[in-house]
């Protein structure tokens, strides 16, 4: 499964302004990471943003659900949303921004060696 071009050009625009954001490929998808840790992303037709709980509240009344790359395996922590939303990027950079400072709280990942 390719991201589509609606994926690609709302990734973009939407994509926070934070020198601590790094774009990169999740398999073969565009994403967003800080402290090696994914906090935005696209899949397919939908724009992925690690936001749960509490934070994630706002999020669902506006149409975003669950996200599961794979039938019946839910990615915890993430919600998704179609990139054809009628949401604002105003909106969605605003998930975008939420999702990179709850990412900033986790500890940064190890860097991996060379294989």
């Amino acid at each position: 499964m390719k991201p589509t071009a609606d994926a690609i050009s709302r990734f973009e625009r939407v994509f926070p302004s934070d020198p601590r954001a790094e774009a990169r490929k999740m398999f073969g998808h565009p994403a967003a990471f800080v402290g090696g840790h994914m906090f935005f992303g696209t899949f397919d037709d939908q724009l992925v943003f690690r936001i749960s709980g509490a934070d994630a509240a706002p999020a669902t009344a506006l149409g975003a659900g669950e996200f599961a790359p794979m039938e019946g395996r839910v990615w915890k922590d993430y919600v998704a949303i179609s990139a054809r939303t009628d949401l604002p990027d105003a909106t969605l950079q605003g998930w975008a921004k939420l999702a990179l400072a709850r990412a900033t709280e986790l500890a940064p990942k190890a860097a991996k060696g060379p294989k």
